[in-house]
C-alpha cells in the first residue's frame, strides 16, 4: 500500500520536482561544511570550472585545471568541476585568477594545477561561520594590479549593498574601500589603470563611473551616462585609451582618464568576403552603415604592440592593430573604430548557438582569431573566410560547459584557458544571467 502511495507521488510532477530540489539541498550541505564549497564526485555531471591547453601536458586538447586544495590542506581532485567560471585574469604563467558564479574568487599560484579559494571577509575562529557569510557574497567582478601582482579590487554585493574591497597581500586579507549609498545601483564592473595603478574605475549598472586617484582611498563621481555599461577598460597601447561600452549607445572613449569623452555609436557595413554562409534570420541587407542595436563586447587588438607598464611607453610597434566586437548576436571587425566594422562569417546559423567570448591571439592579431560557441572552439585565419570547426578539446569522459571566457597566455600563445559555465547561461547584454 505504501509502495502504491510512492507511485502515485512519484507521477505528480510538481512533488517529483520539490523531492529532486530538496534531495539536492541536503547534498550540498553535506559537502559544504567538509569541503568549504559544493564538490565531491561529479559522476556523469557536467563539467564546468577552466579547462587549460598546455603542449608540454597534452598535445591534442585541453585537460581539466579543476584541483582545489582546501583549507584543511586537503586536495579535492575537481573543486571547481561543478563551479561556472565567470572571468580568468593571469598575472604571469604562473598565477592567475578565477572568479566563479557560486564561490567567488579563486587563485592558482601553479598555473592552474592546484587553486585555492580567495575568501572576502575573513573567517574568524570559526570556520564554518566564515565560510557561510563569504558565501551570501556575490563578487560582481575584480580586477589586479598588473605591475604588483598582490593587490587585488573586487566588486561584491552584500545583503543588497554594492561595495569595493581592496587586498594588499594577494587576497590574503581584504578591506572595505567603497559602499555605495543607493542600494538599488549595483556596481558592475572595477578597473585598474595598468600605467598608473593609483588610478582605479567604478561603473555602476545605470551609467554612473566613479573614480579614484590613490588606489580607492577616496572616490569621486565623475559623470553619468544615461545607458547600462557592458564592458570597461583601458587600452594603452591605442595612446592611453579608456573605454565604456554601453548596452546601447556604443563606445564612449576617453584619453584624459575620463575629463572628457567622446560617446559615438558604432557603424557597420557589409562583410568584405560576403554572405558565403548559410544565410538566418538575424542577417540583414547592407545597403548603407548601419548601426548596431544592441552591444556586449568589444575587445582590442593589440598584437605587435609592446607596452612596457613599468616604464609607461611603447618599446615596440608593429603594429596590427584593431577591434573585434560582439553585437547584435554576431561578430565584427575593424582596423579602426571610427570606420565601419564588417562582419566575420560565423561557421553556424545564428538561431543555433550562442557566442559567447571572442580572443584575437596575442602575437598574430586579427590573422588568428578563436570564438567560442556554446561548448565549442573554432579558430579562423583569414578573417572568417573560413573556420577551422575540428574539435579541438577532447573532453572525453562527459561533456563540457559552455565556454564563457577565452584566455591565451600572451607570452607563449600554444597555452590557453577556457572558463565553463552552466548551459543555462545566456548573455543579457554584455552579461551571463543564469
Amino acid at each position: 500500500m505504501f509502495q502504491n502511495l510512492l507511485e502515485k507521488l512519484w507521477k505528480n510532477t510538481i512533488f517529483r520536482r520539490f523531492f529532486v530540489i530538496l534531495f539536492s539541498s541536503m547534498a550540498m550541505l553535506g559537502t559544504a561544511g567538509a569541503c568549504a564549497f559544493p564538490g565531491g564526485s561529479l559522476g556523469s555531471q557536467t563539467v564546468y570550472g577552466v579547462l587549460k591547453r598546455d603542449p608540454g601536458v597534452r598535445q591534442d586538447g585541453f585537460v581539466k585545471a579543476n584541483a582545489v586544495k582546501l583549507n584543511s590542506g586537503e586536495i579535492l581532485g575537481q573543486g571547481l568541476s561543478p563551479l561556472s567560471t565567470l572571468k580568468i585574469f593571469q598575472v604571469n604563467n604562473q598565477i592567475l585568477y578565477a572568479l566563479t558564479q557560486e564561490k567567488g574568487l579563486f587563485k592558482t599560484n601553479d598555473g592552474g594545477i592546484t587553486w585555492e579559494r580567495i575568501y572576502i571577509l575573513s573567517l574568524g575562529d570559526d570556520v564554518d561561520t566564515g565560510i557561510a557569510l563569504n558565501d551570501r557574497l556575490v563578487i560582481v567582478d575584480f580586477d589586479v594590479d598588473r605591475n604588483l601582482g598582490q593587490v587585488i579590487y573586487a566588486a561584491v554585493v552584500e545583503d543588497r549593498v554594492s561595495k569595493v574591497f581592496r587586498s594588499l597581500d594577494s587576497g590574503r586579507t581584504f578591506s572595505e574601500i567603497y559602499t555605495e549609498v543607493q542600494n538599488q545601483d549595483q556596481i558592475g564592473f572595477v578597473r585598474v589603470d595598468p600605467v598608473n595603478t593609483n588610478n582605479i574605475f567604478v561603473a555602476i549598472e545605470k551609467g554612473a563611473l566613479l573614480k579614484s586617484i590613490d588606489g580607492g582611498n577616496t572616490w569621486q563621481k565623475i559623470r553619468s551616462f544615461r545607458d547600462t555599461p557592458v564592458g570597461m577598460g583601458f587600452v594603452p597601447e591605442f595612446g592611453q585609451i579608456f573605454f565604456v561600452l554601453f548596452e546601447t549607445q556604443g563606445l564612449a572613449v576617453s584619453k584624459d582618464l575620463g575629463q572628457t569623452w567622446n560617446l559615438q555609436a558604432l557603424s557597420k557595413s557589409e562583410s568584405q568576403i560576403g554572405e558565403r554562409q548559410p544565410r538566418d534570420g538575424l542577417d540583414i541587407s547592407f545597403n548603407e552603415a548601419l548601426t548596431f542595436g544592441r552591444y556586449e563586447k568589444i575587445v582590442p587588438v593589440t598584437a605587435g604592440i609592446d607596452f612596457d607598464y613599468k616604464e609607461k611607453k611603447l618599446i615596440s610597434r608593429n603594429v596590427q592593430q584593431g577591434w573585434l566586437l560582439i553585437a547584435d548576436r554576431q561578430m565584427w571587425f575593424s582596423e579602426d573604430i571610427n570606420t565601419d566594422f564588417r562582419k566575420l562569417i560565423l561557421p553556424s546559423q545564428a538561431e543555433q548557438f550562442d557566442l559567447y567570448d571572442i580572443a584575437p591571439d596575442p602575437q598574430s592579431g586579427l590573422s588568428r582569431i578563436y570564438v567560442s560557441i556554446n561548448d565549442k572552439l573554432f579558430t579562423t585565419t583569414n578573417r572568417g573566410q573560413s573556420w577551422d570547426t575540428r574539435e579541438k578539446i577532447n573532453i572525453v569522459d562527459g561533456q563540457i560547459g559552455n565556454i564563457s571566457q577565452i584566455l591565451i597566455d600572451t607570452n607563449n600563445t600554444e597555452i590557453m584557458y577556457l572558463g565553463l559555465v552552466d548551459k543555462n547561461a545566456r548573455r543579457s547584454g554584455g552579461f551571463l544571467s543564469f
